[in-house]
């Protein structure tokens, strides 16, 4: 239900969102036939196309922290094992050191710590923090993201396009 919410949350429409999940639990081994059974409704439950057609909202990270584990939602810096979240770091290009200290941190349950310490080692003079929300670390992520994008358009490799553009136009005008 968590993942379904956050997808939601970001703005995934429920025809997507079910075209995700079926393929998702095709990759399972369930078939088209079971999905439909026994999972579809929920998914458009969580939608709020059916049932008490409510607009259920994505949990938020003191929600995630306070549900019982399960091991298939929730927290990562709670409920990835210390090799796992090392792991998992690692993937991401965090310094062992670095790494050490998170570890440490979701040990102590210090998770919302945690995971401020990791955004803001994966996003670098980035000054909009989030709310204690997976929705809102996704949506600050992308703006980081999107802005790095554009300062790099911007940056150094524009303007060598736009060298290249102009002096390419400035030929064909002096060709003619």
């Amino acid at each position: 239900m968590q993942y379904s919410l956050f997808l939601k949350g970001i703005g995934i429409k429920l025809d997507d969102a079910i075209k995700f999940w079926k393929g998702e639990f095709e990759k399972a081994q369930i078939n088209r036939k079971n999905f439909e059974k026994d999972y579809l409704y929920n998914i458009k439950h969580n939608y709020g196309q059916v049932g008490k057609q409510m607009n259920y909202t994505p949990y938020g990270c003191q929600k995630l922290t306070s549900l019982p584990m399960n091991g298939q939602h929730g927290c990562p810096y709670r409920t990835l094992s210390e090799t796992a979240l090392l792991e998992t770091l690692k993937l991401k290009g965090i310094g062992e050191d670095q790494s050490k200290i998170v570890v440490q941190l979701s040990q102590k349950k210090e998770y919302v710590v945690a995971c401020r310490m990791v955004f803001d080692i994966l996003h670098p003079g980035f000054e909009n923090e989030f709310n204690n929300h997976p929705n809102e670390y996704f949506k600050k992520s992308r703006l980081y993201f999107s802005k790095k994008s554009n300062e790099d358009f911007d940056g150094e490799k524009n303007q060598i396009f736009k060298k290249e553009y102009h002096e390419e136009k400035y030929y064909q005008k002096n060709e003619e």
